[in-house]
């Protein structure tokens, strides 16, 4: 669905050939993997691919190894990560754009509309299901957001 809202980019998803079922509540899940993409669409506002990655993440080691030094995520896990390659977030910033109301302030988020609440719901989702919500600065360009959902977290509200 997301793909076509754009025609500079172009959405790739890579994941295993089997993953785990796990206990979440779809309509909120989809919420967060669409604010995700969404935000990768407006701020890259050049184009280019988007990354989406879905692995298992058995224990701290694996964690560490494929997302460096993470807190607060539950193992055994899976992580959805969403990749851009666009205007990226400052460094000061990475830790304050999960807060309600919070924007980064910058020429393209001046110009782009959007409350700050997006990614403040997308944390309240994935808290809701015993997961953490994170984001990196890619090395090239752009930022990579990840949350993870734990393997043995009972459903939201019972589901």
């Amino acid at each position: 669905e997301m793909q076509n809202e754009t025609t500079k980019h172009i959405i790739k998803l890579h994941r295993p050939a089997r993953l785990p079922r796990i206990k979440a509540d779809p309509q909120k899940v989809e919420i967060v993997i669409s604010n995700l993409l969404a935000n990768a669409i407006k701020y890259s506002p050049h184009g280019g691919d988007i990354e989406v990655e879905i692995c298992m993440v058995r224990d701290e080691q694996e964690l560490r190894r494929m997302f460096g030094d993470v807190t607060l995520v539950r193992v055994p896990c899976l992580v959805l990560s969403v990749a851009d390659s666009g205007i990226g977030i400052p460094e000061s910033e990475l830790g304050q754009i999960f807060q309600k109301f919070y924007r980064v302030n910058n020429k393209l988020t001046r110009t782009t509309p959007g409350a700050g609440l997006g990614l403040y719901i997308c944390k309240v989702i994935v808290k809701a299901h015993g997961g953490h919500i994170w984001a990196r600065n890619r090395l090239q360009e752009g930022c990579t957001f990840s949350f993870s959902l734990p393997l043995d977290f009972p459903a939201p509200g019972g589901a």
